[in-house]
């Protein structure tokens, strides 16, 4: 099975997003081969972000979560994250980035993994 690392970034009670694939996402994605989830989530931020600079603070959580586009299981590992730089703009395979709280669960389409992350943060009090 593989794994997938995603940062949580938050402010103000709202968490960054990002909507990739007719999905609402946490920033990040799959390490390449021979590449460290740290280092993936660092890539993955610059690449989704325009440079965008992290710095990992502490694991989250994980979750056993299950592919959109081949139904396929992967753990979800969740980190910590705050941003060392401005934001970058979108790449473009990001359609739209956006700062979400919990009136978001229901009018959002979300991924498995991301909908399970945002839950869990409302329900820690992360997220208001």
């Amino acid at each position: 099975m593989t794994s997938r690392f995603y940062g949580i970034v938050i402010q103000d009670g709202k968490v960054l997003s990002v909507e990739t694939g007719g999905y609402t996402v946490f920033p990040g994605g799959e390490p390449k081969e021979f590449e460290s989830g740290c280092d993936c989530l660092i890539r993955e931020f610059s690449e989704e972000l325009s440079g965008t600079k992290i710095k990992i603070e502490n694991h989250y959580r994980d979750f056993l979560s299950i592919d959109p586009k081949n139904d396929e299981p992967f753990l979800c590992k969740n980190y910590f994250v705050t941003l060392s730089s401005p934001l970058g703009k979108p790449s473009l395979e990001v359609y739209n980035v956006r700062w979400i709280d919990s009136t978001f669960l229901d009018v959002l389409k979300f991924s498995d993994s991301s909908k399970k992350t945002l839950v869990s943060l409302i329900q820690d009090g992360f997220v208001k």
